[in-house]
């Protein structure tokens, strides 16, 4: 009998894994939700992107001149490359796309980098895996395509320049970029926690509320987009998230943040 129902349950969990990946374009483009730490899930890449998700995170590991997808280095696991991950169904949504773009509304997928090695190798390997399909990571020339930033162990803002144009850079609020620096900066994110020790439940401090805004119309001020890691993972800090106008919501829990924007008034047609 155990072994019956085991078999059941590899079956049903064989068919919900092809209808997953089946579903190649979502039927939403939720372009401020932000999949935190995506490869801890059991469909990376596809449960969030299929979920409607604009931003997706990964975590990467250069090893034996291959790129793993880890948090840490004792969990690197030789089946968990970024080809297989994330390299191969970002190109075969692609491919699935009858008019090149990988969501509704001509929607346009980040995706967060996070090397967890030095960043130059990271970014030289990266490099020789995206030449043959290169021009779908070129986000500068091709609107359709998926736009890489580079976050955790990135080059030296003085650096940038050494690397393809098709790698954008994650910025700090305390670091001042010269005009060139800046237009390799794709986005500017902070630990919410430096800012405040609010933690998602009823309302912010009026103090609080101020400087965190102050700090979003600074960035949005010379043209760049914001994110907050280490934030509370709330509906209380969604709804205020949307209200403040920051433009990533970092989230764990990806069908709850889902949901919640789509029912959200500006998403309703």
């Amino acid at each position: 009998m155990k072994n019956k129902f085991f078999i059941f349950f590899i079956f049903i969990n064989c068919l919900f894994n092809l209808a997953l990946n089946a579903q190649i374009k979502p039927t939403f483009y939720l372009p401020n939700a932000h999949s935190h730490n995506d490869y801890t899930r059991n469909n990376p890449f596809f449960w969030a992107y299929g979920l409607g998700f604009g931003s997706i995170e990964v975590d990467l590991f250069l090893k034996d001149n291959e790129l793993f997808v880890a948090h840490e280095l004792n969990e690197i696991d030789e089946k968990r490359t970024f080809k297989k991950l994330y390299l191969d169904p970002i190109l075969e949504a692609f491919s699935k796309s009858k008019d090149g773009y990988l969501y509704p509304n001509k929607g346009q997928l980040q995706l967060l980098i996070d090397p967890k090695t030095d960043g130059g190798p990271i970014l030289e390997k990266l490099t020789t895996l995206l030449k043959e399909n290169r021009k779908l990571f070129d986000s500068k020339n091709n609107p359709k395509a998926v736009k890489l930033i580079i976050s955790g162990n990135r080059p030296m803002a003085s650096d940038f320049h050494k690397y393809d144009e098709i790698f954008l850079f994650d910025g700090n609020l305390s670091e001042n970029y010269n005009t060139k620096q800046l237009e390799r900066i794709g986005l500017i994110s902070a630990p919410f926690n430096s800012l405040s020790k609010w933690n998602g439940i009823g309302e912010l401090t009026l103090k609080d509320m101020d400087l965190i805004k102050s700090k979003v119309d600074s960035v949005h001020l010379i043209g760049k987009r914001i994110r907050f890691w280490a934030a509370p993972d709330t509906q209380k800090t969604w709804e205020i998230w949307l209200k403040m106008g920051i433009d990533y919501i970092n989230t764990d829990k990806p069908s709850e943040l889902s949901k919640y924007l789509i029912k959200y008034p500006k998403n309703q047609p």
